[in-house]
């Protein structure tokens, strides 16, 4: 962020950094395109090694007491060789209980509704994005909203136990 303006009407806007280039959700969309309609995820050690590069910005945020909230493939644009966060709208302050939550189906962890948003809740995130960039997570938003889908569901699971774990830590409840 360089600067944030407030009008004489109480508007007011935030000055960012362009960031050209395309998210990975539109990544993912233009190669299931190319492939008539069928899904390509992004191979396991691409996916994480995006989550790898993203995860500093998650430390900051944290580290200075703020929930980015409302993580997802969308909000990762790839520049070049590197990966740029953007969209802050749903950041937070861990301790505000005041503020609206904001989240998206499918990413949002089952217990910010009931709790709020927490580090943890912006882990389970990161999990179900990587899930989402990795694998056809079919049902991610509606019969596995809560959950990860069983082994035998997922070719990519039973490929890469590791990748399994990790996945399933990220996404553990509360």
């Amino acid at each position: 962020i360089y600067n944030f303006e407030t009008h004489s009407d109480g508007s007011s806007y935030i000055v960012m950094e362009y960031v050209g280039g395309k998210s990975l959700s539109d990544i993912l969309k233009a190669k299931m395109a190319e492939r008539g309609g069928e899904f390509q995820a992004l191979p396991p050690d691409q996916a994480i090694a995006f989550m790898i590069e993203v995860l500093p910005a998650f430390a900051y945020l944290h580290a200075a007491g703020l929930l980015f909230c409302d993580f997802k493939p969308a909000n990762l644009i790839q520049v070049a060789d590197t990966i740029k966060l953007i969209d802050l709208g749903g950041v937070r302050r861990v301790d505000d209980d005041l503020s609206p939550i904001y989240g998206t189906v499918g990413y949002q962890a089952p217990e910010v509704a009931e709790l709020g948003p927490s580090v943890a809740s912006d882990i389970y995130t990161l999990g179900r994005a990587l899930m989402v960039m990795s694998s056809e997570f079919r049902g991610y938003q509606t019969e596995f909203v809560d959950s990860l889908p069983p082994l035998s569901r997922m070719p990519l699971f039973a490929e890469h136990d590791s990748f399994y774990r990790l996945v399933q830590r990220a996404c553990a409840p509360v």
